[in-house]
């Protein structure tokens, strides 16, 4: 998209284009650097996922090799979805005819950073599933809509031209059908707020209501000790009270030589070295979805290649972390989620 910016506009406007190329740059630079922290804090790299740093090349990989006829049937299938934007073709369509005078440059560029953006994404992650692509080019699309949206509100202020008042009103047809789409799940959430505020239903909400067991998991570990957690709901801890890991996908990214996954004793071992004593754990197979056992069995077999090739590593992972939970004092247990203490053996069996 900068770079589109840069090209359009007359020669005599290039240092100012320049000018402006540079600003725009380094405030993208300064957004990025929070990315570029936490990819080296997690990855030993600032420039992940262009440099892998610690990554596991065995975990299913962000660029699997797959042939250039996958990659193209993969970008025209995610090409022609109708979400998160309905209508999507017809703004592109619009786009460039609404770019013809006031908002050449800043429409032009974003055309063609959001055609190019989402292309990049598609094809570079052949093996993802569609609702991951959206996600992740949900940002690029977004930016574009409102880019459209604005370039043509300014126009039916001032144009009176019958060609461009067609191209205005697609693109209000597009945004008008983008709200009636969503009318139906706005209502619902609003009608359900107003359900409970009128009801004075004091009851806490659902993730509330399931915060005092992980506050007791986490009462079982000294304040200001590390704690790795690997629980469905870690957003319920305290990161007040201790420095917590998450694991988020077991196996994907650790600290040299890599978190070992063939045997408790191995993980524990290497977690130790790491200065992590406590490990909070949901139970496999009590777990609904991320550290679910079935759900992954189910995967290994499934449709998507990339989960096929992950699904390996987490039930790998969720072995190491069975035979832990044998082999180590448990401090908290309440049946679905637990905490052991790695340096000390279990209890003897009475």
């Amino acid at each position: 998209m900068l770079a589109a910016a840069a090209l359009f506009g007359r020669e005599a406007d290039a240092p100012e284009r320049r000018r402006q190329l540079l600003l725009a740059a380094g405030l993208t630079a300064a957004c990025l650097l929070p990315w570029a922290a936490l990819a080296f804090r997690s990855n030993h790299s600032f420039l992940f996922p262009i440099f892998h740093g610690n990554y596991d090349p065995g975990y299913a990989g962000l660029t699997p090799p797959s042939s250039w006829h996958k990659r193209f049937e993969v970008l025209l299938t995610a090409a022609a979805s109708v979400e998160p934007i309905k209508l999507l073709p017809l703004l592109v369509l619009a786009a460039p005819a609404l770019a013809r005078r006031w908002q050449h440059r800043p429409t032009a560029a974003s055309w063609i950073g959001m055609i190019f953006g989402c292309a990049a994404a598609v094809i570079f992650l052949p093996e993802a599933d569609l609702t991951a692509i959206q996600r992740y080019i949900f940002a690029l699309q977004v930016a574009f809509m409102l880019a459209t949206a604005l370039a043509a509100s300014e126009q039916a202020a001032t144009s009176g031209a019958r060609n461009d008042m067609a191209v205005v009103v697609v693109v209000l047809i597009a945004l008008g059908a983008q709200v009636q789409a969503n009318i139906g799940p706005t209502q619902l959430n609003l009608s359900r707020a107003l359900e409970r505020i009128a009801a004075h239903d004091r009851s806490p909400p659902p993730l509330a209501a399931l915060q005092p067991a992980v506050q007791r998991a986490q009462a079982a570990v000294p304040a200001g000790e590390r704690i790795l957690a690997m629980i469905e709901r870690p957003y319920l801890l305290d990161f007040k009270r201790n420095r917590v890991a998450l694991l988020d996908q077991p196996g994907a990214v650790s600290p040299a030589p890599g978190l070992p996954l063939l045997g408790g004793e191995a993980m524990a071992g290497y977690l130790a070295g790491q200065g992590i004593r406590y490990f909070a754990f949901s139970y496999p197979d009590k777990a609904q979805n991320l550290y679910s056992r079935a759900h992954w069995t189910r995967l290994r077999t499934g449709s998507q290649p990339f989960w096929r090739a992950t699904a390996p590593v987490y039930l790998a992972a969720f072995d190491g972390v069975d035979a832990i939970a044998k082999s180590r004092r448990k401090l908290y247990d309440d049946g679905q989620m637990a905490v052991v203490d790695l340096t000390a053996p279990a209890d003897p069996v009475r």
